[in-house]
Parts: C-alpha cells; sequence; structure tokens
C-alpha cells in the first residue's frame, strides 16, 4: 500500500490584466488583479500545504506579476519557481505533461497560467462530482481564481478538488 502523502496541485489563472499592451503576451496585471493576487497568496499560505514545492509560470507579463504578488506569502514552501514560454499557448494536456514530469519529492506544484487551459487542467484532473466541481464547470475559473487538486501522483488523473475559489471568497 502506498503510504506517500498527497500532493498538491494549485491551478491559478492570472490576475485582472489591462485591457491593452503592446501584445498579448505583454499586457500587465491592472490595480485589481495586483490586489487579488496579493489576497490569494494570504489565503494561499493560510491551507497549510507543504514543500519543497515547484511554481510553472508561464512567461507572460500577466502571469509572472501574478506569480510575483502571490509569492512572498509563501516563504514557508520553498519553492523553485520555473518561468516557462510553453506555457503560454500550452493546452491543458501539456500542461499536466509538465506537472508529470515533476519529481516525486515535490508535495506542492503551483501552475500560473491562462484560460481556458488552467480550468480544463484542473477539471481533467479530477474525478466529477461535489460542489466545488460542479461550480468550477459550470463557471470557470475567473481572473485570479484558483482551484486545488489533492493527487496520488504528478502523473495520475482522477484527484480530489480540494478548494475552488474566486477573488470575492478569498
Amino acid at each position: 500500500m502506498d503510504e506517500t502523502p498527497t500532493r498538491h496541485l494549485v491551478v491559478v489563472r492570472h490576475g485582472k490584466a489591462e485591457g491593452v499592451g503592446p501584445s498579448d503576451h505583454a499586457r500587465r496585471l491592472a490595480d485589481r488583479g495586483v490586489e487579488d493576487a496579493a489576497r490569494l497568496g494570504t489565503w494561499l499560505a493560510g491551507l497549510g500545504l507543504v514543500g519543497p514545492a515547484v511554481a510553472y509560470v508561464s512567461s507572460a507579463a500577466r502571469t509572472t506579476a501574478t506569480w510575483e504578488q502571490l509569492a512572498p506569502s509563501l516563504t514557508a514552501w520553498d519553492v523553485e519557481v520555473e518561468v516557462r514560454d510553453d506555457l503560454y499557448a500550452a493546452g491543458a494536456d501539456e500542461v499536466a505533461a509538465v506537472v508529470a514530469g515533476t519529481d516525486d519529492e515535490v508535495r506542492t506544484v503551483v501552475v500560473v497560467g491562462h484560460n481556458p487551459t488552467m480550468t480544463a487542467l484542473a477539471l481533467g484532473l479530477t474525478s466529477p462530482g461535489g460542489d466545488a466541481h460542479d461550480r468550477l464547470a459550470q463557471q470557470g475559473l475567473p481572473t485570479c481564481g484558483c482551484a486545488v487538486v489533492g493527487l496520488d501522483r504528478w502523473d495520475a488523473p482522477g484527484g480530489d478538488l480540494t478548494a475552488f475559489v474566486t477573488p470575492r471568497e478569498y
């Protein structure tokens, strides 16, 4: 019997971004996005998740800024950060493959990315059922929304959606 503690995948959609920028990749966070990301960091720190941890962050300006705002609250996690160009336009299967390649010793993975990919990732790795899952399936991850998925292994779907929150809830 496997007694490995459950791993936690924290799926975050970037905070509210400005409407225009020099390019989509260069769009920055709006003031509300900055505030929401900082509050999300505080909420995440309160979950009691453990490290070591890895954060996979899309290289877009709005995702890296989201990470920069929430990360200061996660000092207890001992996070290694990977800013990745391949996450900018990745689909859910591609992001799941990145997560699946995570070292078994890592206990918490944070992915900061874009929709519809982040919603599809959280739904694709969890078993249907329950209020949180139904709500996520109906509304998707809003900007700076977060889904926490409990997994037995990084490369195995069928996890539990242990939390789904929106900025109005944290």
